[in-house]
């Protein structure tokens, strides 16, 4: 869409001229999609404007500033398999949460927590 066009829309429209010069910055599909939802009040469908898919490292970029911005902070944790495995099995005979007795604390409860959601979660679904 050329420039001439958007402004020959702005016209036909009668938007005040403070309008119209913030939209001369924007990108010109920022300003046809305005054009779109505000002229008659709802979505029009256009094929000028095909939002591209974001890529997987874009999705990964937004899900941590969204994490980030709920509180979270992003770290590497090394799970020990046979200690997770350990916890898992605690977990299965019904052992309380006790993984300070254990080589690695945080795989033992880690395992654990993971058995009792699943067991929590087959007897949701039982009743």
């Amino acid at each position: 869409m050329s420039v001439r066009r958007i402004f020959h829309s702005f016209e036909r429209r009668d938007f005040p001229a403070k309008i119209i010069k913030l939209f001369v910055a924007l990108p010109l599909t920022t300003v046809h999609y305005f054009l779109n939802v505000s002229g008659n009040g709802g979505y029009m469908a256009d094929e000028e404007i095909q939002k591209q898919p974001l890529t997987a490292a874009e999705r990964q970029r937004l899900f941590k500033e969204r994490q980030r911005e709920a509180g979270f902070r992003h770290t590497t944790v090394w799970i020990h398999t046979q200690t997770e495995e350990e916890g898992k099995q605690a977990a299965r005979d019904g052992k309380p949460l006790k993984p300070m007795e254990s080589k690695d604390p945080l795989s033992w409860a880690a395992g654990w927590i993971s058995e009792k959601g699943k067991q929590s979660s087959a007897e949701y679904l039982a009743d």
